[in-house]
């Protein structure tokens, strides 16, 4: 049954699924700005993050920040708070998921276990650009069609496979965090963030370890150890997306998002359909 609550202070609408999920989604607007805390049950929590900003901290840390298109995922062991920043008049669009870690085991035993056994003890926070897949998720998740029992089924669905999605990335970071220091997985993350800001001309490997006081090796294999994919896989799946959002919204020619990702056209095409299995400009 989805139990839908009234809105609450900045626009949170949430509902209940099946007795193993928690979903959430709409919009948040901050008429001036706010902080908020909240407070996370141990278990898994995925927030999509359709448009605007989120800013966010663990006790005590350093801000961290997520723009959309893109999502924050968190699996903790243990009971744990956020400090939450909204800044004046940006609306953040998103799609959250929870689960709580006994549902967890019993939704996906096998990835609740690897999670459990590898995961640190401190809560694994991870931050990375939505794909396309994850952001056409989402936003069926917030028209959805369906009325009655159909909607609790159409939205349990949906939430299992963003669950899915989470996991999977999870499971590589909680693989990689076992062999990486906290020092070192922060100096990554920077390094993954400093990647994204810079897609139209991205450090090289050397370059990029200076800035981070990194081995050039230990960089490109620590990576690949915390994310799963090199650098230059990084890079390279993030101007793709962006190619995607932006064509799709009407804002970028094909000729233009080609030479943005260091394409020629007709290698863009190709490029583009095996990973998205649409031509660019079927998107127009």
């Amino acid at each position: 049954m989805v139990r839908v609550k009234p809105t609450a202070p900045l626009g949170w609408h949430e509902a209940g699924l099946c007795g193993l999920l928690t979903l959430s989604g709409g919009e948040i607007r901050a008429p001036m700005p706010s902080r908020a805390h909240e407070d996370n049950d141990a278990g898994l929590k995925v927030v999509y993050v359709l448009g605007g900003r989120l800013s966010y901290a663990l006790p005590g840390g350093s801000p961290r920040e997520v723009r959309g298109p893109a999502w924050h995922c968190s699996y903790s062991r243990e009971p744990f708070g956020l400090a939450h920043e909204f800044a004046v008049g940006g609306a953040i669009r998103y799609v959250a998921v929870r689960v709580a870690g006994r549902r967890l085991h019993e939704l996906a035993p096998v990835s609740a276990e690897r999670l459990c056994r590898r995961a640190p003890a401190a809560p694994l926070l991870v931050d990375s650009r939505a794909g396309a897949l994850a952001i056409t998720l989402a936003r069926q998740v917030l028209a959805c069609p369906q009325e009655g029992p159909l909607r609790t089924l159409y939205l349990a669905g949906k939430a299992i496979e963003l669950v899915t999605l989470a996991l999977d990335a999870l499971g590589t970071a909680a693989d990689g965090a076992d062999h990486l220091s906290p020092a070192e997985q922060r100096r990554l993350c920077e390094a993954r963030e400093i990647l994204d800001q810079q897609l139209d001309d991205p450090p090289t490997l050397h370059e990029l370890a200076g800035a981070l006081g990194m081995n050039a090796t230990r960089l490109s294999q620590g990576f690949q150890r915390l994310f799963g994919r090199s650098v230059y896989a990084h890079v390279r799946e993030a101007r793709l997306q962006l190619a995607y959002e932006m064509l799709r919204e009407g804002r970028m020619r094909v000729g233009d998002a080609a030479h943005r990702c260091g394409y020629t056209d007709s290698y863009f095409t190709k490029v583009f359909k095996q990973r998205f299995g649409v031509l660019p400009s079927d998107l127009r």
